[in-house]
Protein backbone atom coordinates (compact mmCIF):
# COMPACT_ATOMS: atom_id res chain seq x y z
CA UNK A 1 0.00 0.00 0.00
CA UNK A 2 1.35 3.46 -1.15
CA UNK A 3 1.79 5.51 1.96
CA UNK A 4 1.20 9.84 1.35
CA UNK A 5 3.90 12.36 2.42
CA UNK A 6 2.92 15.88 4.63
CA UNK A 7 4.29 19.10 3.46
CA UNK A 8 7.14 18.26 6.35
CA UNK A 9 7.71 14.68 5.13
CA UNK A 10 6.03 12.84 7.35
CA UNK A 11 4.87 9.71 5.79
CA UNK A 12 1.93 7.91 6.86
CA UNK A 13 -0.47 5.43 5.56
CA UNK A 14 -3.82 6.90 5.28
CA UNK A 15 -5.70 4.36 5.85
CA UNK A 16 -4.85 3.14 9.43
CA UNK A 17 -6.26 5.71 11.78
CA UNK A 18 -2.91 5.44 14.13
CA UNK A 19 -0.69 6.50 11.21
CA UNK A 20 -2.68 9.54 10.65
CA UNK A 21 -2.59 10.41 14.04
CA UNK A 22 1.01 10.03 14.71
CA UNK A 23 1.66 11.94 11.62
CA UNK A 24 -0.66 14.60 12.84
CA UNK A 25 1.36 14.71 16.23
CA UNK A 26 5.17 15.15 14.40
CA UNK A 27 3.53 18.04 12.37
CA UNK A 28 2.42 19.72 15.67
CA UNK A 29 4.69 22.96 16.45
CA UNK A 30 5.43 24.71 19.31
CA UNK A 31 3.90 28.54 18.83
CA UNK A 32 3.63 31.45 21.21
CA UNK A 33 2.67 34.92 20.47
CA UNK A 34 4.13 38.05 20.82
CA UNK A 35 1.69 39.84 23.28
CA UNK A 36 -1.29 39.10 25.09
CA UNK A 37 -3.88 41.44 24.30
CA UNK A 38 -7.25 42.21 26.15
CA UNK A 39 -8.03 45.96 25.15
CA UNK A 40 -10.66 45.21 22.54
CA UNK A 41 -12.98 43.31 25.88
CA UNK A 42 -14.27 46.81 26.41
CA UNK A 43 -16.63 46.32 23.35
CA UNK A 44 -17.08 43.33 24.57
CA UNK A 45 -18.48 43.92 27.83
CA UNK A 46 -20.43 47.29 26.64
CA UNK A 47 -22.09 45.33 23.95
CA UNK A 48 -23.39 42.46 26.88
CA UNK A 49 -24.73 45.08 29.39
CA UNK A 50 -26.19 46.53 26.78
CA UNK A 51 -28.35 43.48 25.19
CA UNK A 52 -28.62 42.49 29.54
CA UNK A 53 -25.66 39.86 29.52
CA UNK A 54 -25.72 38.28 32.61
CA UNK A 55 -21.91 38.27 34.96
CA UNK A 56 -21.36 35.04 34.21
CA UNK A 57 -21.98 35.34 30.63
CA UNK A 58 -19.68 38.55 30.24
CA UNK A 59 -16.60 36.80 32.63
CA UNK A 60 -16.91 33.87 29.88
CA UNK A 61 -16.73 36.30 26.75
CA UNK A 62 -13.97 38.15 27.94
CA UNK A 63 -12.04 35.35 29.12
CA UNK A 64 -12.06 33.50 25.99
CA UNK A 65 -11.27 36.79 24.32
CA UNK A 66 -8.17 37.36 25.49
CA UNK A 67 -4.84 36.43 24.60
CA UNK A 68 -1.93 36.37 22.45
CA UNK A 69 -2.26 39.18 19.43
CA UNK A 70 -1.14 36.46 16.46
CA UNK A 71 -3.80 34.22 16.11
CA UNK A 72 -7.99 34.63 16.56
CA UNK A 73 -10.07 31.68 15.86
CA UNK A 74 -13.77 31.91 15.11
CA UNK A 75 -16.45 30.33 16.29
CA UNK A 76 -20.01 30.21 16.57
CA UNK A 77 -21.43 29.92 20.88
CA UNK A 78 -18.15 29.40 21.87
CA UNK A 79 -19.49 28.54 25.45
CA UNK A 80 -22.05 26.20 25.05
CA UNK A 81 -23.97 26.72 28.78
CA UNK A 82 -22.13 30.49 29.35
CA UNK A 83 -25.46 31.06 31.05
CA UNK A 84 -25.49 28.07 33.16
CA UNK A 85 -21.97 26.97 34.03
CA UNK A 86 -18.83 29.35 34.85
CA UNK A 87 -15.64 29.21 32.45
CA UNK A 88 -13.81 26.63 35.10
CA UNK A 89 -16.48 24.02 34.88
CA UNK A 90 -17.36 23.69 30.95
CA UNK A 91 -14.13 22.23 30.01
CA UNK A 92 -14.66 19.74 33.17
CA UNK A 93 -18.18 18.67 32.38
CA UNK A 94 -16.82 15.50 30.47
CA UNK A 95 -20.43 13.96 30.99
CA UNK A 96 -21.21 16.38 27.26
CA UNK A 97 -19.40 17.24 24.38
CA UNK A 98 -18.28 21.34 24.96
CA UNK A 99 -16.92 24.00 22.25
CA UNK A 100 -14.51 25.11 24.62
CA UNK A 101 -12.81 21.74 25.89
CA UNK A 102 -12.94 20.55 22.23
CA UNK A 103 -10.99 23.95 21.43
CA UNK A 104 -8.48 23.71 24.35
CA UNK A 105 -7.43 20.06 23.00
CA UNK A 106 -6.91 20.88 19.81
CA UNK A 107 -5.18 23.96 20.40
CA UNK A 108 -2.73 22.02 22.81
CA UNK A 109 -2.46 19.32 20.34
CA UNK A 110 -1.30 21.47 17.63
CA UNK A 111 0.99 23.75 19.46
CA UNK A 112 2.76 21.18 21.43
CA UNK A 113 0.91 22.24 24.27
CA UNK A 114 2.01 26.06 24.20
CA UNK A 115 -1.55 27.23 23.42
CA UNK A 116 -4.87 26.93 24.84
CA UNK A 117 -8.32 28.45 25.31
CA UNK A 118 -6.56 31.07 28.02
CA UNK A 119 -3.76 32.45 25.82
CA UNK A 120 -5.51 32.53 22.10
CA UNK A 121 -8.00 34.85 21.26
CA UNK A 122 -11.52 32.84 20.87
CA UNK A 123 -13.91 35.36 18.94
CA UNK A 124 -17.93 34.83 18.33
CA UNK A 125 -19.27 36.41 15.37
CA UNK A 126 -22.07 37.18 16.64
CA UNK A 127 -21.62 37.42 20.20
CA UNK A 128 -24.34 37.57 23.04
CA UNK A 129 -27.03 36.24 20.04
CA UNK A 130 -27.95 32.49 21.54
CA UNK A 131 -31.68 31.83 21.69
CA UNK A 132 -31.45 32.65 25.06
CA UNK A 133 -31.12 36.38 24.24
CA UNK A 134 -33.29 36.03 20.88
CA UNK A 135 -36.26 34.53 23.22
CA UNK A 136 -38.31 38.00 24.54
CA UNK A 137 -37.13 40.22 21.71
CA UNK A 138 -39.35 41.83 19.49
CA UNK A 139 -38.31 41.30 15.25
CA UNK A 140 -37.52 44.72 15.10
CA UNK A 141 -34.95 44.51 18.10
CA UNK A 142 -33.70 40.96 17.46
CA UNK A 143 -32.52 42.35 14.01
CA UNK A 144 -31.24 46.04 15.39
CA UNK A 145 -29.05 43.81 17.92
CA UNK A 146 -28.51 40.88 15.34
CA UNK A 147 -26.33 43.87 12.92
CA UNK A 148 -24.89 45.44 16.43
CA UNK A 149 -23.34 42.16 17.33
CA UNK A 150 -22.03 41.43 13.72
CA UNK A 151 -20.51 45.15 14.14
CA UNK A 152 -19.26 45.01 17.24
CA UNK A 153 -17.54 41.84 16.13
CA UNK A 154 -16.06 43.40 13.08
CA UNK A 155 -14.44 46.19 15.24
CA UNK A 156 -12.93 43.88 17.50
CA UNK A 157 -10.91 41.66 14.90
CA UNK A 158 -10.21 44.87 13.09
CA UNK A 159 -8.19 45.91 16.32
CA UNK A 160 -6.19 43.23 16.24
CA UNK A 161 -4.16 42.37 13.29
CA UNK A 162 -4.00 39.38 13.84
CA UNK A 163 -1.41 37.02 11.45
CA UNK A 164 -3.29 34.07 11.52
CA UNK A 165 -7.31 33.93 11.37
CA UNK A 166 -8.79 29.98 12.14
CA UNK A 167 -12.19 30.25 10.77
CA UNK A 168 -14.80 27.97 12.54
CA UNK A 169 -17.69 28.95 10.58
CA UNK A 170 -20.85 27.29 11.19
CA UNK A 171 -24.68 26.95 11.18
CA UNK A 172 -25.43 26.55 14.34
CA UNK A 173 -29.01 25.37 15.89
CA UNK A 174 -30.31 26.41 12.89
CA UNK A 175 -29.36 30.21 13.28
CA UNK A 176 -27.97 31.55 10.23
CA UNK A 177 -25.10 33.57 10.96
CA UNK A 178 -24.37 36.65 8.39
CA UNK A 179 -20.66 37.29 8.00
CA UNK A 180 -18.94 38.48 5.20
CA UNK A 181 -18.21 35.95 2.46
CA UNK A 182 -13.93 35.85 3.16
CA UNK A 183 -15.17 34.24 6.72
CA UNK A 184 -16.88 31.42 4.65
CA UNK A 185 -16.23 28.51 3.69
CA UNK A 186 -16.93 24.78 1.81
CA UNK A 187 -16.02 21.78 3.27
CA UNK A 188 -13.37 21.02 0.66
CA UNK A 189 -11.58 23.62 1.69
CA UNK A 190 -10.62 22.99 5.47
CA UNK A 191 -7.30 23.57 6.22
CA UNK A 192 -6.22 25.07 2.84
CA UNK A 193 -4.56 28.27 3.67
CA UNK A 194 -5.68 31.46 2.18
CA UNK A 195 -4.67 35.15 1.82
CA UNK A 196 -8.05 37.08 3.09
CA UNK A 197 -8.10 40.94 3.46
CA UNK A 198 -10.53 42.35 6.28
CA UNK A 199 -12.84 45.17 5.77
CA UNK A 200 -9.84 47.68 7.29
CA UNK A 201 -7.19 46.43 4.26
CA UNK A 202 -5.14 44.34 7.15
CA UNK A 203 -4.00 41.16 5.19
CA UNK A 204 -3.48 37.78 7.20
CA UNK A 205 -3.76 34.24 6.79
CA UNK A 206 -7.15 32.79 6.59
CA UNK A 207 -7.41 28.74 7.78
CA UNK A 208 -11.01 27.25 6.99
CA UNK A 209 -12.02 24.96 9.72
CA UNK A 210 -15.33 23.98 10.80
CA UNK A 211 -17.11 24.19 14.53
CA UNK A 212 -15.87 21.38 16.71
CA UNK A 213 -19.43 19.91 17.09
CA UNK A 214 -19.51 18.80 13.96
CA UNK A 215 -17.25 15.86 14.73
CA UNK A 216 -18.25 15.11 18.43
CA UNK A 217 -21.86 14.89 16.86
CA UNK A 218 -21.49 12.71 14.12
CA UNK A 219 -24.40 12.42 11.25
CA UNK A 220 -27.10 9.72 13.43
CA UNK A 221 -27.97 8.69 9.84
CA UNK A 222 -24.42 7.16 9.09
CA UNK A 223 -25.19 4.22 10.31
CA UNK A 224 -21.70 2.02 11.14
CA UNK A 225 -20.04 4.76 9.33
CA UNK A 226 -20.78 6.98 12.38
CA UNK A 227 -17.56 6.23 14.14
CA UNK A 228 -15.47 6.93 11.46
CA UNK A 229 -17.05 9.71 10.61
CA UNK A 230 -16.23 11.09 13.82
CA UNK A 231 -12.88 10.26 14.03
CA UNK A 232 -12.15 11.07 10.31
CA UNK A 233 -13.85 15.00 11.66
CA UNK A 234 -11.90 14.96 14.94
CA UNK A 235 -8.79 14.46 12.81
CA UNK A 236 -9.40 16.84 9.87
CA UNK A 237 -9.95 19.93 12.58
CA UNK A 238 -7.21 19.36 14.20
CA UNK A 239 -5.15 19.33 10.78
CA UNK A 240 -6.90 22.34 10.57
CA UNK A 241 -5.01 24.28 13.73
CA UNK A 242 -1.93 22.77 12.62
CA UNK A 243 -2.10 24.21 9.22
CA UNK A 244 -2.59 27.27 10.91
CA UNK A 245 0.22 27.59 13.14
CA UNK A 246 2.58 26.23 10.24
CA UNK A 247 1.44 29.05 8.29
CA UNK A 248 2.86 31.91 11.08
Amino acid sequence: MSNYSSSTDVLFDPWSWTDIFTALRQCAMGSCGRALVDKHCQLLRSFGNSVGANDVTLRDAERLAKGFDDLVVIVIDPTDDEDLLPYDEIPADEMYPRTIRMLDQSLRFASQDQRNVDNTIVLDPMPFRSGKFKYHELDRMRKSRDEEANEIFEQILFSLHPKVIILCYFQHHGRRIKLPEIFRSQVMEKGHINVITLGNGHECIGVPSFHPMCFARPDPEAEGYGIIQKIAREYLFDFTFIAAFESR
